[in-house]
């Protein structure tokens, strides 16, 4: 009977749910790690799997101890309010500008609530995320991915970031929409963007047969494009292609081993601080370039042990996601499978917090608890 109970239990987690897709995201770190943990010190690995489960603990928990949670919307549009005006100004030290920026999230969530479910809406963002690629390809006279200099010069290009969005949200109801996505996300030369696309439609489309095929060809396509990006960039690395992500994770958990030895408390200058990563570079490698350190390395950089709570939080705005909009739901899964790589920072509290007044902006009876399970 006891069996039967557990089983039953079992049965009823969804694949697709954030812990999930965040446990999901640290095995495959720490598995794909594991050619290089000769470089590593065993007892620490085992120190940093621990650290990572109290972590990914915390982040549960809201799953099954709360219930039917909501934030009010007028909270959620001021703290909208606080963390986009202050990235903004913090990029472009201009009053008028971060205010247009505002101005602009807030009609675009407006419409997001009035059009979601046109077919014109979806048609529309797929087009525009197609001509903005052109646009870019245009602007710079190159293919991205074939191109490093060009590749570094669009990382914060508003065209690359509007046709990755429109791109990916215009795709997610037609098989072959993601196909053509798949290539020019592919030609733009950022991973995140294949990522984010493949998962995405696997979790808005609830894709469980072949699962497993999906992931390990996803795996084999960044691997290769990991390794051609490379390629074409003037640095020496001397790895081949099928090295490429495994040397990735192992540096990951080689930051995030440097973070626990050092002691440092950065007492969140990191998650609080457009571009805060960079510390992370500054104080332990001396270096003014951003380092990545799995999901929950930054928090525990920024709050040593204490970061639980963040992760707690984290976790109880993906829950207030998981049952609400569909598709937001799907994008936002995606993101967090990628930040589980990547590491918690402003921008991702910015997209989190947009996302949720965009989510509490849709009526509740269509989509809340409707859409559990996705």
């Amino acid at each position: 009977m006891f069996n039967n109970l557990i089983k039953e239990k079992i049965k009823e987690i969804d694949i697709f749910s954030p812990y999930i897709i965040v446990i999901f995201g640290y095995l495959a770190i720490f598995l794909l790690a594991v050619p290089y943990y000769y470089r590593l010190v065993y007892l620490t690995i085992l120190k940093l799997f621990i650290i990572v489960s109290i972590f990914i603990l915390s982040f549960t928990l809201p799953f099954f101890i709360i219930k039917n949670i909501k934030i009010n919307k007028y909270i959620l549009y001021g703290l909208l309010f606080i963390f986009s005006f202050y990235g903004a100004y913090y990029s472009t030290n201009s009053i008028f500008l971060s205010l247009i920026y505002l101005i602009f999230l807030f009609v675009v969530i407006k419409l997001y609530k009035k059009l979601r479910d046109k077919k014109i809406f979806t048609d529309f963002m797929f087009y525009i995320g197609l001509m903005s690629f052109i646009l870019l390809i245009i602007k710079y006279h190159a293919i991205p991915l074939f191109d490093y200099n060009v590749r570094m010069a669009i990382n914060t290009e508003p065209l690359r970031l509007i046709s990755m969005g429109g791109l990916i949200y215009g795709s997610l109801e037609s098989k072959y929409r993601v196909i053509i996505s798949f290539i020019l996300l592919t030609l733009m030369g950022y991973k995140v963007g294949i990522l984010l696309l493949v998962v995405s439609y696997i979790v808005y489309k609830k894709i469980k047969r072949n699962l497993f095929i999906y992931i390990i060809l996803l795996f084999i396509v960044l691997n290769i494009m990991g390794w051609t990006i490379v390629y074409f960039s003037p640095q020496n690395w001397k790895i081949n292609f099928y090295e490429f992500l495994s040397y990735r994770a192992y540096f990951d958990l080689y930051v995030f081993k440097k973070i626990v030895e050092s002691g440092i408390i950065t007492y969140g200058k990191i998650l609080f601080t457009p571009n805060g990563e960079r510390l992370i570079g500054e104080l332990l490698f001396n270096k003014n370039v951003n380092y990545t350190t799995t999901m929950f390395g930054t928090v525990y950089m920024d709050f040593n042990l204490f970061g639980v709570v963040i992760a707690f939080l984290i976790g109880l705005a993906s829950k207030i996601l998981y049952e609400g909009d569909r598709k937001i739901y799907a994008i936002y899964s995606a993101l967090l499978l990628g930040y589980c790589e990547i590491g918690i920072n402003f921008g991702f509290l910015v997209v989190l917090i947009l996302m949720l007044t965009a989510n509490g902006e849709i009526d509740d009876k269509v989509y809340n608890k409707n859409t559990k399970g996705i």
